[in-house]
């Protein structure tokens, strides 16, 4: 029932009783507009940077679920990904395209984590 975590948090599309199509294209949605629309808006608005040497992805709780997952699904993007709390053991494995082509990782954890 909480529609803002399927933006954020991957695997719950596979939850019995849950439109997982449906949760597959908002979650796109956003991470589109995040990684596009956001993204083009900052660099011209903003100056930030325009290469992925220099651009990184940070969130905390659900929004670090996020940008560990942008992280590894848009390797070529950002090349750093920082990621407080984020809670998923899963998300500790290797990435699919291994570690020489996905971005540098700095974890933290919260007291409460002790996995």
């Amino acid at each position: 029932d909480d529609t803002r975590s399927v933006e954020y948090v991957a695997g719950v599309e596979s939850a019995p009783g849950v439109d997982s199509a449906g949760i597959v294209r908002r979650r796109r949605a956003h991470r589109d507009f995040f990684t596009e629309d956001v993204r083009r808006w900052a660099e011209r608005t903003l100056g930030v940077a325009q290469t992925r040497e220099f651009r990184a992805i940070w969130g905390v709780s659900n929004s670090a679920l996020f940008a560990l997952t942008v992280g590894r699904e848009l390797p070529d993007l950002y090349g750093t990904v920082i990621a407080h709390s984020h809670g998923q053991q899963s998300l500790l494995s290797s990435p699919d395209r291994g570690w020489a082509q996905s971005p540098s990782h700095f974890l933290t954890v919260g007291a409460l984590e002790q996995d």
